[in-house]
């Protein structure tokens, strides 16, 4: 007699969670890279790595001021 129940049972859990993060994951990256909020033209992530550009400007032009 074989017994399949708690095994094959965990197995498809498994896969189960794995489709969850996938589909939580898709979710997220579509937020973060196509929604734009009312009043703003970017997306939070193109807005971010401006904000980063411009502070990694500031810091270089910091850094080549004379003493």
């Amino acid at each position: 007699m074989t017994h399949y129940g708690f095994r094959h049972q965990n197995r498809r859990q498994r896969g189960q969670a794995m489709v969850e993060y996938v589909i939580a994951s898709a979710v997220l990256a579509f937020l973060l890279f196509f929604l734009v909020w009312p009043g703003s033209d970017l997306a939070p992530v193109w807005y971010f790595l401006d904000q980063l550009k411009v502070a990694l400007q500031k810091f270089v032009y910091s850094l080549s001021t004379a003493f």
